[in-house]
């Protein structure tokens, strides 16, 4: 399964959360920005690759963009969402 994001963190933002985010699944992850390799593992379950993108202004405020692919094989479709509402929980828009 595949997954798209538009995070609006910069890369270190994202390497800091990924521990919480992902749980007992971030030993499994690699991790890939612009081509260079953050993380790594033997045969991940969850790769996430990214594209930073230029910052979105708004007046003053510059927001960093990371355009984000988030790839999970060998799971089922119910651990799979689970990963997913996860990293969206701690990473990204929980509302509010």
């Amino acid at each position: 399964m595949v997954f798209k994001r538009l995070m609006g963190c910069s890369v270190e933002d994202l390497i800091r959360w990924l521990p919480e985010a992902l749980g007992s699944y971030y030993e499994h992850s690699m991790l890939d920005i612009d081509g260079l390799l953050y993380r790594d593992s033997p045969n991940p379950l969850i790769r996430l690759i990214g594209k930073t993108k230029p910052d979105h202004q708004v007046s003053l405020l510059r927001i960093p963009q990371l355009e984000l692919s988030i790839e999970i094989s060998n799971l089922t479709h119910e651990d799979a969402t689970r990963i997913i509402l996860r990293f969206d929980l701690y990473t990204r828009l929980g509302g509010g």
